[in-house]
Order: structure tokens, then C-alpha cells, then sequence
């Protein structure tokens, strides 16, 4: 009884004083909120605040958790806190990371264990806060010098896209560590260089901004985070397209393909018109582990893993990550993985190709938190 009364009187005070915050025009310390939205954005924000403090109240938790978003779909992302960078040499070296990432995890293994065996010479890249978890490593599959980004987020705003110029159809081409600079990433990687064929359709910030008919496999990015692999789509026009977007809740979409993985099972195709699938190559793929969780993969060529891969052998290793979904992006020379604005995997020819557009994720906790 005493339990009861107590969450009643906690829900009551809280809710006067979320109330009087919002009357004052005051923003309570511990909500994540930028400084400077319009009226009606600071409402929706304190509701929002007002609906989390009962939740934690009724739920018998001293102290609602902070639920962390980026509101501007197209701007850059908060900066990243230097401090939450780091390497190692040894996987088992990052036990503690593990640790200190167990709550954002929240039950979810990841790929990268301990027991990484990495390629000779190299480094374990990553950086932790409390919205991100991004780790780096290289490994040798076979005779091919493997690259995984491995990253869990917090909120799907913080999986993102940047074309190259601030805006579709710019016509810059710019290199990914540029790119990822500019928008204060964690982890960026090269996209689909969509600038570079006029096949395909694009979808930025809910909007299609092309559309041309015989579309290769596509990849949409929903506003849960989630990666939908559409095969073989057929649209009327423009308008049926920007239809099906409104109705999945599309973010952005990737053109490029084909698709690797889909629902657990490799679907990859022994023929493709893109990617040149049956020569060798190095190859690029993102891939949805589980939820708000990602793996993007590069495989190409570094020291005595110099052996380049089909896109069939590719995928045979992805899968074999065990991944829900996997697509593949534009390889060879493009592919690019970036951590705090160094290039970490070996790119073709030892150095970046300008390209149009990355996909990133980037921390949503505010600069100085």
C-alpha cells in the first residue's frame, strides 16, 4: 500500500512540476531538447518530457531515461565526444567496452566477440557513448582482407545519409572522410554513388528525388531503422513510388544491389546487371543484425590478404555473420570505411575516389553532455 501511494504521489509531482515547467516556459535540465525550436516544437518536447516522467514514475524507477533523438533529418549530427574513441590491439582488451555497452545493447550479442581473431598488424577501432556503440576491426576470410563496422545505436534518427553538396543532384563529388567530417559521423561508409548511373531511384529525407523504371534491386530505410530489400519492383510513375514511401514510412533508399540476405536466407542472384557479380572485386554491404543494429562490411586487399571475391563468395560470408538482411553497395574503389575521420580499411589503390553520398551514424547525445 505504502508502494502505491507513493508512485501516486511521485506521478502527481511530476506531473505539476513538468506542468509549471511548460507554463514558465522552461526546459527541465535533463531533457535532451535543442535550445532554440519554435513554440510548438517546445510543447511536443515537454509533453514528451511530461509522458516520460510518468512512465518512470508508475514504473517504480527513481529517474525517467532520457530518450535521445536527432530532430534535424538534414543538418550534421552532434559532434562526437573525443573521449568516447579509443583502440586496441587484442580483443580481449575491450571486455570493458562490452561491459560499459551491456545497457545499449540491451540483450543484443554482437558480432565482434574476444575471441576476433584480426588481421596481422592491425588495430580494433571504436568509440562508445551512451546513444552509439561503433567498433572496427579487420579480419582475414580466406585470402581477403575483411573490414567490419559494427554498430549499435540507440535511435533510428542516428542512421543516416549525406549526399555530397548539402542536396541531391549537386553534381560534387566529394571524398567519404570529407563527407563524414562534415556531418560530425562516427562511422561513415561509401553509399551507392548514386550520381554515377541514371538508373535506380532515390529517396532523401521522405521525398523521391528520381525515379527511372527497370530498377535493380532497391534497399529502403524506414523510420524504425530497418532495412526493407525490395526485388524486382514495378511503379507506374513518380507518384506511385513516392506512395509507397508515404505508406512504409521511407527515410532514404539505397540503389545499388543486389540484395545479399534477406530475412536470415542469401538470396544473392548468380546474375546481376550492376557490380560486375561474377568478376572480383572488392565489395561493400550493409547489413541489419537486429534492431538499431548494424554491420557494414568491406573486403578488399591489405598485406598478404590480396585476393579479391566474387559477390557470390562475398555473400556467402556475409550470411554466414548471421545477419537479417544484407545489401551491397558500390565496391571497388569506392568502398570506404571511416571512424573519426581517419579511413580505416585499405581502399584500391591506396587512396579515396570522390564520391556522391555516404550512409553514417552519428551519436545523438548533445556537444558537452
Amino acid at each position: 500500500m505504502r508502494h502505491t501511494v507513493k508512485s501516486l504521489l511521485a506521478v502527481f509531482l511530476l506531473f505539476v512540476t513538468s506542468a509549471l515547467l511548460a507554463a514558465l516556459g522552461c526546459q527541465n535540465p535533463g531533457t535532451p531538447v535543442e535550445k532554440n525550436l519554435p513554440a510548438e516544437s517546445l510543447t511536443t518536447a515537454y509533453q514528451t518530457q511530461v509522458s516520460q516522467l510518468l512512465n518512470a514514475a508508475s514504473s517504480g524507477q527513481t529517474e525517467p531515461q532520457a530518450v535521445f533523438e536527432i530532430s534535424d533529418p538534414t543538418g550534421p549530427a552532434p559532434r562526437p565526444n573525443p573521449k568516447g574513441y579509443g583502440s586496441a590491439q587484442s580483443p580481449a582488451q575491450l571486455q570493458w567496452l562490452l561491459d560499459e555497452a551491456k545497457e545499449l545493447l540491451d540483450g543484443q550479442s554482437l558480432y565482434f566477440s574476444t575471441d576476433t581473431q584480426l588481421l596481422p598488424d592491425s588495430r580494433i577501432h571504436y568509440y562508445l557513448d551512451d546513444t552509439i556503440l561503433a567498433i572496427v576491426w579487420k579480419q582475414r576470410v580466406e585470402d581477403t582482407a575483411f573490414t567490419f563496422a559494427e554498430v549499435k545505436l540507440l535511435h533510428p534518427s542516428q542512421f543516416r545519409r549525406y549526399l555530397s553538396g548539402d542536396t541531391f543532384g549537386s553534381g560534387k563529388l566529394t571524398l567519404a572522410s570529407e563527407m563524414s567530417q562534415r556531418v560530425n559521423a562516427v562511422v561513415g561508409c561509401s553509399g551507392d554513388y548514386y550520381s554515377y548511373r541514371r538508373r535506380g531511384l532515390t529517396i532523401v529525407d521522405g521525398k523521391v528525388e528520381k525515379f527511372v523504371t527497370g530498377l535493380p534491386d532497391t534497399c529502403y530505410i524506414n523510420g524504425q531503422g530497418d532495412l526493407i530489400l525490395e526485388r524486382d519492383q514495378a511503379f507506374a510513375d513518380i507518384e506511385a513510388v513516392q506512395a509507397y514511401a508515404n505508406a512504409n514510412d521511407i527515410r532514404f533508399s539505397l540503389s545499388f544491389g543486389p540484395i545479399l540476405v534477406k530475412d536470415g536466407e542469401n538470396v544473392c542472384p548468380r546474375y546481376y546487371d550492376l557490380g560486375e557479380v561474377n568478376d572480383r572485386y572488392s565489395r561493400a554491404a550493409i547489413c541489419q543484425m537486429d534492431k538499431l543494429h548494424y554491420l557494414y562490411i568491406a573486403a578488399g586487399m591489405e598485406g598478404s590478404a590480396c585476393k579479391l571475391m566474387t559477390m557470390r563468395t562475398f555473400s556467402n560470408h556475409v550470411a554466414e555473420t548471421g545477419c537479417r538482411q544484407a545489401y551491397a553497395l558500390d565496391g571497388g574503389q569506392t568502398t570506404t570505411i571511416v571512424l573519426n575521420n581517419e579511413v580505416i580499411n585499405h581502399v584500391n589503390y591506396g587512396s579515396e575516389r570522390r564520391i556522391s553520398d555516404i550512409i553514417y551514424f552519428a551519436t545523438a547525445l548533445p556537444e558537452g553532455e
